[in-house]
């Protein structure tokens, strides 16, 4: 009995020095690596890269992994598909320590995560998780403006874009990118939204390098103009120009009294120095139509900020009387209609005044007959 207990031993101990053989057998060395990266079989490579153990895994290996892994990388983007396994392998390799920080690794995976979401998009799927799981992974701050540029016209979830955005938007190196579209549409909106905390995230090199289009939100005297003035003058960057506009086109349009004081300030102002109304009688003269919500407030207040414009600026109520003499006469064509809105309560408010010249009184007066004559 003894005997054959020891005979069973000895079988056992051959079967797992066997078995042991084998796998050492299977393990991939140094050498395998090296003959496979030369081949192009980087697939085969990387998937045994680990075989080696950590203590060997030297500068040369380092170097091996890395030339196989840009490789493999740059074949997958080339190929018109791709299956699970060949992605797989790119999302492992992603999370080893020698890759993690490659610079020139990260740039090629990187173009092939947005080429795998932009394929996404393109078949009008929810690309969300998708999106999310690449962003999970360590990139430069650049890649947010990659990845916006990419998702912005069709991903309709905008709390998360501006999450992709902000590790850039937080950064110095912003200001070379906040300018550009779509991310400068991007910070616009977080400029003119109600969050303060998120605007106080921004960087200031990024918001310097939007002065210009936050300048032309405010001439453009759309819905942002009051937000765009508050974060340019905030940060130092309102430029006279800029400033003269803003009040001056909150005097002629605004019915509030917020802004009125400083208004009434710039005009007097600006009624010591013609250069300046030309400067900006010059960009009036590209609006159509002109703002003119100051000839259609209560009767009182009309006839004052009149006074006021006429005292300051004679040279806009002169510009106004004309163009809306242009427009009843048909003599000039304005394609967007009428460029005067407020022309009839204009003419009724300085009907008793010296502000225009007579002919330009009759010139209306006859204009007008055949209106008022079917009133």
């Amino acid at each position: 009995m003894q005997s054959i207990g020891l005979l069973h031993l000895f079988i056992m101990t051959l079967l797992i020095s066997s078995v042991n053989n084998t796998v050492a057998q299977s393990k991939y060395e140094l050498n395998d690596l090296k003959i496979l990266t030369q081949e192009g079989s980087h697939f085969e490579m990387l998937s045994h890269a680990l075989d080696i153990r950590p203590i060997f895994r030297n500068s040369e290996w380092e170097k091996l992994v890395e030339t196989s892994a840009i490789k493999y990388t740059t074949g997958l983007i080339n190929k018109q598909n791709y299956n699970k396994e060949e992605l797989k392998l790119l999302t492992k390799i992603s999370h080893w320590p020698s890759l993690k920080k490659n610079e020139f690794y990260i740039k090629e995976r990187n173009k092939l995560f947005l080429k795998d979401i932009k394929s996404c998009l393109t078949n009008n799927k929810d690309c969300t998780v998708l999106i999310e799981k690449y962003y999970s992974f360590e990139h430069p701050v650049e890649f947010s403006f990659d990845l916006i540029s990419l998702i912005y016209s069709s991903f309709p979830n905008r709390a998360l874009l501006i999450e992709y955005a902000k590790p850039l938007l937080k950064h110095e190196i912003s200001e070379f990118y906040c300018h550009k579209p779509p991310l400068d549409k991007l910070v616009m909106q977080i400029l003119a939204s109600t969050d303060t905390s998120l605007k106080k995230e921004i960087h200031k090199d990024c918001i310097k390098s939007l002065t210009q289009a936050l300048a032309e939100s405010i001439h453009s005297n759309g819905r942002e103009r009051k937000s765009s003035y508050k974060v340019l003058k905030k940060h130092n960057l309102l430029s006279e120009s800029t400033k003269r506009w803003y009040f001056l086109t909150n005097f002629l349009t605004e019915y509030s009294n917020e802004t009125v004081d400083e208004s009434i300030s710039i005009l007097k102002t600006l009624s010591k120095n013609p250069s300046e109304r030309e400067e900006l009688l010059t960009v009036l003269k590209k609006l159509d139509p002109l703002p003119d919500s100051v000839f259609n407030l209560k009767p009182k207040v009309t006839k004052a900020r009149i006074r006021i414009l006429n005292r300051n600026f004679p040279e806009f109520i002169s510009l106004y009387a004309q163009t809306c003499l242009d427009y009843l006469s048909g003599k000039k064509n304005f394609p967007n209609g009428n460029p005067t809105p407020n022309c009839h309560s204009f003419f009724e408010n300085i009907e008793d005044t010296h502000m225009i010249s007579l002919d330009q009184k009759l010139k209306y007066k006859n204009a007008t007959k055949f209106i008022k004559a079917h009133q």
